[in-house]
């Protein structure tokens, strides 16, 4: 039971360094820390349907995670994000003279 409390504290840490560091995968970590703590107290703390809400939000966020920097990565290639004097078609607001 000390061992899966360890393993579970472990894997929080990670999941919260995994909120910093891109290459970590932070909340399945965390999860994944959720489920030990709760065998480690015989599913005691946590309901059943708490780590089903957990486990859909933890989909969710990790889908997230992957779709939102390509559709961003997508939009800066086309130049959507672009200033409109680092675009393409170099269209010029026409300047008043001032006399």
């Amino acid at each position: 039971m000390i061992v899966l409390i360890i393993l579970g504290v472990i894997c929080l840490l990670i999941g919260i360094i995994g909120c910093v560091i891109p290459g970590i995968a932070g909340p399945p970590f965390s999860f994944l820390a959720l489920i030990l703590l709760s065998i480690a107290r015989r599913w005691e703390p946590f309901s059943v349907q708490f780590l089903i809400i957990m486990a859909v939000i933890t989909l969710v966020v990790t889908a997230l995670d992957y779709v939102v920097p390509a559709a961003g990565a997508k939009r800066i290639v086309r130049g959507d994000c672009l200033l409109p004097s680092l675009r393409d078609d170099h269209r010029r607001i026409p300047r008043r003279n001032h006399r």
